[in-house]
């Protein structure tokens, strides 16, 4: 058996901090991030392939676990729906987070006996998922405690918890008599709803989180044209003594106890919840003063969760627009990822949904939701272009997650992606297309790494609706941009090389014109639907969206407003 040195990091600047304090032919990478992937194959450093290292069930295995974890998951002082779903976001990362370590190093050991795992020692808390909140060393060391690590540093110093804090309104004695609508953010093309909003002689309540949004004078001038009134939520004084239940956290994986972990990271977010719980009490001094006339918001944990619970406790006309795009299901897999992201999106309930495709139709048809849905059409996603011009491009764009925030089985993880950029890298030179890349925003940090790897792709950051302007087709595995496409009049590959999940229904011959989205899972069928949708000319858009048309949202704002008087 081959003996080696493991080096494990969660961030490239943790990864080179090792680096400086070894030789880099003194181990074998552990790459837990598509950033360090990039950096260890551009090197020539030695690293596991993922790709070819975990089995094939893995997102079925872990997708499976993470929902028994969940399911048991008891919570004391948290009474709200909102509360309880951020929660449970935040054990479902972490908890994938060790499947993954554990997985990886259970098929290391069958192949290499290791001496020693190397870890920054590295320790730290920002905030509630901050990119640079570091607990890989803690992990591992608490996981595998039979195996020697070495660490070169020691931040025993650094706070490893949240903070608990009190919150005050600011902006809050400027609210006078008026018709008020309040929206959770305006983010995700919510901002659409304010010509509609202003025309009518409604005022618009933001509430802020003034810690987390920052918003530049010029925004702020144009929304306050628009009748905007930012409020925003104030950070007053640190709570140093918190009473504060959440009960612990009981179970076992492969017979091994998880428990001292999960509590840690459980107890870790304790002050968050505190403050959460301070700002509702705030939300409450807010409803009980203004009569709001409606309440929009895009998701529904944390505030923005509750300020639909509060809304309609109070008999307030109350309505979730997802910003996510949900579908049916074909496996139990595929039900408890689609259940997983619609949690976050909207909850089962009293809450009023606005539909706006028929593959948010399918999902409600589907998982039998009791919730009243309105469907009225595309009122955030892209919408096509006003201009008919000759397309090009093909536009690639998937959502993909990284070590600490992944999703299992309906999202592709890092390794795959890059294992995709790899054919569509070579597909680009053979074939002569012209690919654009569009990486998950979390990814932004990774785009000169794959410049320098990729040079028959292009990258690009660019919003979805601006990318869309010049391609003819989108490649994707789950995503907004799927619905963003279909509302652009705009076709799509559902490319899924690994034969894992199917979006939505969709055309698996990649001969037959006209579809709208295709399902396909080798490179062969990949080059020849893209000779088909250059063929086609009457594609079909309606099985999925309403008919698209350009600026067709503010239609659809209006009509919307004409149902929920």
């Amino acid at each position: 058996m081959i003996k080696s040195n493991i080096l494990i990091a969660q961030t490239l600047e943790e990864f080179k901090f090792i680096l400086s304090k070894t030789k880099k032919d003194k181990f074998i990478c552990l790459p837990l991030t598509l950033e360090i992937q990039l950096y260890c194959e551009l090197n020539n450093i030695r690293y596991f392939k993922l790709i070819k290292l975990l089995k094939k069930n893995f997102h079925k295995e872990g997708i499976l676990t993470s929902e028994k974890l969940i399911k048991n998951l008891k919570f004391g002082d948290l009474k709200f729906k909102s509360q309880k779903e951020i929660y449970r976001s935040l054990i479902r990362f972490k908890f994938n987070s060790m499947f993954l370590l554990i997985k990886s190093i259970d098929e290391i050991k069958k192949k290499y006996k290791i001496e020693k795992i190397f870890l920054s020692g590295w320790h730290s808390y920002e905030k509630q998922y901050s990119y640079n909140n570091y607990f890989l060393s803690f992990m591992v060391e608490s996981l595998f405690k039979n195996l020697k690590v070495k660490k070169f540093s020691n931040n025993n110093l650094l706070i490893k918890k949240s903070a608990a804090y009190n919150y005050k309104l600011k902006n809050y004695e400027l609210l006078k008599n008026g018709k008020y609508v309040l929206l959770n953010n305006l983010g995700y093309n919510f901002n659409r709803l304010l010509l509609y909003l202003y025309f009518n002689r409604y005022k618009t309540i933001v509430p802020i989180i003034e810690s987390d949004t920052q918003i530049s004078k010029l925004h702020k001038f144009f929304y306050k044209l628009l009748g905007v009134h930012f409020l925003y939520l104030s950070k007053d004084k640190v709570q140093k003594k918190i009473k504060f239940h959440i009960p612990k956290i009981k179970f076992k994986y492969n017979k091994k106890s998880l428990n001292d972990i999960l509590n840690y990271f459980r107890e870790q977010e304790i002050g968050n919840h505190y403050s959460l719980f301070s700002q509702i009490h705030l939300v409450n001094k807010l409803y009980n003063r203004i009569e709001f006339k409606f309440i929009f918001v895009n998701f529904c944990r944390g505030l923005s969760g509750y300020f639909i619970e509060k809304g309609i406790k109070n008999k307030i006309k109350s309505f979730c627009i997802p910003h996510g795009t949900v579908t049916k299901y074909y496996d139990i897999y595929g039900k408890l990822y689609n259940k997983a992201i619609s949690d976050t999106l909207f909850y089962n309930g009293k809450l009023t949904i606005i539909s706006q495709s028929n593959l948010a139709n399918s999902f409600k048809n589907k998982f039998g939701f009791k919730n009243k849905f309105i469907d009225i059409g595309n009122l955030i996603f892209a919408s096509p272009s006003l201009f008919s011009i000759k397309r090009k491009k093909i536009l690639y764009a998937v959502t993909n997650r990284d070590f600490k925030n992944s999703h299992f089985h309906g999202i592709e993880s890092f390794y795959e992606f890059y294992d995709n950029l790899i054919t569509l890298n070579n597909l680009a030179k053979t074939e002569d297309l012209d690919i654009v890349v569009k990486p998950h925003s979390s990814e932004y940090k990774s785009i000169k790494l794959l410049e320098k790897k990729f040079n028959h792709l292009t990258f690009s950051t660019e919003k979805i609706s601006k990318a869309l302007k010049i391609c003819y087709v989108t490649v994707s595995f789950s995503s907004t941009v799927i619905e963003d496409s279909l509302n652009s009049k705009i076709p799509v590959i559902l490319f899924d090389r690994w034969k894992r999940y199917k979006h939505c229904d969709s055309e698996t011959n990649p001969y037959k014109k006209n579809s709208a989205v295709y399902y396909l899972n080798n490179e062969k069928d990949f080059i020849q639907c893209i000779k088909t949708i250059k063929l086609s000319n009457k594609i079909n858009f309606k099985k999925y969206v309403k008919e698209p048309r350009f600026l067709g949202y503010l239609v659809n704002i209006k009509n919307l407003f004409k149902k929920i008087k």
